[in-house]
């Protein structure tokens, strides 16, 4: 699997979803002293991360680069690969400027569809639950 190339598209009006983990992670983490209710909002009943100024609240615009990457979020980690859930599966996100870098072998591409599966089904959780 290649890197990104860090253009930020992705951060752009973002809608990542963010688990308990992910939450208690970058609390614990970041060094900007941002707490839950700094990075995230509530959206059809799930925690996401906030947008400011149309990108993701840890995107430098000017640089591109994410302030929290060494900590960012699991569905971070494994994007452009999402899970759809109307098709009920993964899928490579055809935003993605630089999708076809991604997932090129399907070994990978398999193994990391499992673990966004079992992530989406264990780990984010409706606030409301």
């Amino acid at each position: 699997m290649k890197i990104c190339l860090s253009c930020g598209k992705c951060c752009y009006n973002t809608e990542m979803e963010l688990s308990k983990q992910d939450i208690i992670r970058i609390e614990d983490q970041n060094t900007l002293g941002l707490r839950k209710d700094d990075f995230c909002i509530e959206t059809d009943g799930f925690l996401k991360l906030k947008n400011i100024d149309n990108h993701c609240i840890f995107l430098d615009p000017n640089t591109k680069h994410c302030k929290i990457y060494l900590f960012r979020p699991t569905g971070c980690k494994f994007y452009p690969l999402i899970f759809n859930q109307e098709k009920n599966k993964c899928v490579i996100d055809e935003d993605c400027p630089y999708k076809n870098n991604f997932y090129v072998h399907k070994p990978i591409l398999k193994k990391n569809c499992r673990e966004l599966r079992k992530w989406v089904s264990n780990e984010l959780f409706n606030i409301s639950d």
